[in-house]
């Protein structure tokens, strides 16, 4: 996998080399580096204040491309193998943009968060269900609308029957002044387990704005089965955890998320101060209580040069009772993220 990966990523730089002088395009990158300490209580008490130093996997190069009314763009993740983050084509029609390929779904604005190789609230208030295979239109008036890549395909092995004859379908709309942004965003999967219907929606809003030195975001959404939906929960993911709520086939019942976070920023001269707070609670009539989690963050963005920032930060998760009313731990994060643009 690793020399199809990097056979990819050269072929993909031979092709810029070799385009026409004139199309347009350029490549970047970005080297990140996670040198902090992990302490954990509770289910997470193996995390006991041991050293990470580590090239993060989200460190990248890439390449953008554009021919009048064609563009692309292709992205290389890094770290101790090399995988494929990003690779599209878009068309302006005059009137908007098809774009073919794999990209972030627009679902909202991620946190800054640092922690965990740039967690960015994932499981804690961020909608985020990764970078994924779709067709999608976006018009000039802000609405859009895309067929992705439905989760149940990743899931499909050979223990159970699982049948799908739809991708996934999400609609929104992104209103963008400069000073201030807001969406809203629906989408649903639908798949058979076992020939019971098993289906999974989220509605998402979220906002940021930015008024000199002070800045605000967020995001706040509600779904159901949004583990079958695909939301990624990267705190769970630690510890093999549960994360998102799953239909449950033998009590037949589905499982509700509420989540939400909020991130404010203010700039003192050339140092940005963050600090957040995000939220998600999983509900379930075969649940004994809500399965919750909490969590929260400071951080600064300290410029050394230009395209060079040091983020220390330190954060917590609260991971709060379990489904069965067990209390979970807490994991407790603080150390310094590297980042060079180039």
């Amino acid at each position: 996998m690793k020399r199809i990966s990097m056979a990819l990523l050269f072929s993909a730089l031979a092709l810029m080399v070799a385009t026409p002088a004139l199309a347009e395009y350029s490549l970047y990158g970005s080297a990140r580096m996670a040198t902090y300490l992990m302490e954990g209580t509770g289910q997470y008490h193996d995390f006991d204040s041991d050293v990470n130093w580590e090239l993060q996997s989200n460190s990248r190069i890439g390449g953008k491309f554009n021919n009048e009314a064609i563009g692309g763009q292709f992205e290389f993740g890094t770290g101790s193998d090399i995988w494929l983050r990003l690779m599209y084509g878009t068309w302006d029609f005059g009137k908007g943009t098809i774009l073919v390929g794999q990209d972030y779904n627009l679902y909202g604005y991620g946190s800054w968060e640092v922690a965990n190789l740039d967690n960015g609230f994932a499981g804690l208030g961020d909608s985020y269900d990764g970078r994924q295979p779709q067709i999608r239109v976006e018009l000039e008036n802000g609405f859009w609308a895309a067929a992705i890549k439905n989760h149940a395909q990743s899931m499909k092995d050979n223990t159970a029957d699982f049948d799908y004859w739809l991708p996934k379908l999400a609609i929104g709309y992104i209103h963008d002044v400069g000073y201030m942004a807001y969406g809203a965003s629906l989408a649903y999967q639908n798949y058979e387990l076992n020939e019971e219907s098993v289906d999974s929606y989220m509605a998402a809003f979220n906002w940021k704005t930015n008024a000199g030195p002070v800045a605000l975001q967020g995001n706040i959404f509600y779904g159901q089965n949004l583990g079958d939906f695909g939301m990624q929960d990267w705190v769970s993911d630690l510890d093999d955890g549960e994360g998102y709520g799953y239909y449950d086939p033998a009590l037949d019942e589905d499982a509700t998320t509420l989540a939400g976070y909020v991130q404010a920023s203010y700039a003192f001269g050339k140092v940005l101060g963050v600090a957040g707070v995000g939220y998600k609670a999983d509900d379930s009539d075969a649940y004994a209580e809500k399965d919750e989690q909490f969590g929260y963050f400071v951080q600064a963005h300290i410029p050394l040069a230009e395209n060079f920032n040091v983020i220390p930060h330190y954060t917590v998760y609260d991971l709060m009772d379990d489904e069965n009313g067990n209390d979970q731990g807490d994991l407790y994060f603080a150390g310094i993220k590297w980042q060079i643009d180039f």
